[in-house]
């Protein structure tokens, strides 16, 4: 992972929103579908998800997919937005298809009152994209207890060349 730089020859920009959403730990009384539409504006409807305590560790996590991503980006950002109702620990990810792994960021612990736009710039964005398409996950984590995790917007923007 390094940090994008926006080259001045950007032809244009795109703002991808996710497609699908699936909780793969916690709990949730939205569809899918209700979660897709929460996630994709910043307009204060918001995806919750309960955490699920486990081994002493409460977690939230979710992947979440996003179609119709350019071939010759060559700027990308993960941002999400949303708020918590205890503290617990944000990492972002996004799968890079040519190692067959996540890549990580880690903002550390983010309180009720965070209600910022957490971003992280990927570096030589190719590697992300197969087949137009970009996997992504977020997961919070608190040993301290349980919590609603809630997602108000998930965007990647990202530059692109003709």
């Amino acid at each position: 992972m390094g940090l994008g730089v926006r080259p001045a020859e950007a032809f244009g920009t795109t703002l991808l929103h996710p497609t699908s959403v699936h909780l793969a730990r916690g709990s949730t009384s939205q569809t899918e579908a209700e979660a897709v539409t929460a996630v994709n504006q910043q307009d204060g409807i918001t995806y919750d998800v309960s955490s699920k305590r486990r081994n002493g560790v409460s977690a939230v996590v979710y992947t979440f997919v996003v179609n119709n991503a350019e071939q010759n980006v060559i700027d990308l950002t993960d941002q999400w937005n949303g708020h918590v109702s205890a503290p617990c620990n944000l990492r972002l990810s996004v799968w890079n298809f040519k190692a067959r792994r996540w890549v990580s960021k880690s903002f550390g612990s983010i309180n009720p009152v965070d209600t910022d736009i957490f971003t992280f710039d990927l570096s030589r964005p190719q590697r992300f994209i197969h087949r137009s398409t970009l996997r992504g996950k977020v997961r919070c984590t608190s040993k301290a207890g349980r919590f609603t995790f809630s997602t108000d917007r998930i965007r990647l923007p990202e530059d692109f060349n003709p």
